[in-house]
């Protein structure tokens, strides 16, 4: 019989290092290949490229098993970090939808959250 290797893989890391604040509520992908989690860190980036997530608030983070990198994905229609917390991550199967709740007035284009209570957003990440 073949012998599983068994390990863990810290998925809520910067390239930078630990993460500087707390990470919680992961949710997987059906082939493993993506985890979701809400963090409250600022310095998990896939790059040395990409800016730190100062927005003060808690996002919801995508960590791509393949390259071993972590994204913010709770964002703007303009691709910017939003202006309130998000939570609640939720992924389709394959991961190129991911969903997360935001009091965010920022989140959707056409309508801003006004009342500042939690909405459900959806948002594509392309083909997987």
């Amino acid at each position: 019989a073949d012998l599983i290797a068994h390990r863990n893989l810290w998925v809520s890391r910067s390239i930078d290092g630990p993460a500087n604040g707390a990470s919680a509520d992961p949710t997987i992908t059906g082939g493993g290949e993506f985890v979701l989690f809400n963090s409250n860190a600022t310095n998990l980036r896939p790059s040395r490229d990409i800016r730190f997530t100062r927005n003060g608030v808690q996002n919801m983070m995508l960590w791509n098993k393949p390259t071993k990198h972590v994204s913010v994905e709770s964002r703007d229609h303009g691709n910017e970090y939003l202006t309130g917390a998000s939570e609640n991550p939720a992924t389709s199967l394959r991961g190129n939808y991911v969903l997360f709740q935001s009091v965010s007035e920022s989140a959707d284009r056409l309508i801003n959250n006004l009342a500042g209570n939690n909405q459900v957003y959806m948002r594509y990440l392309g083909p997987k």
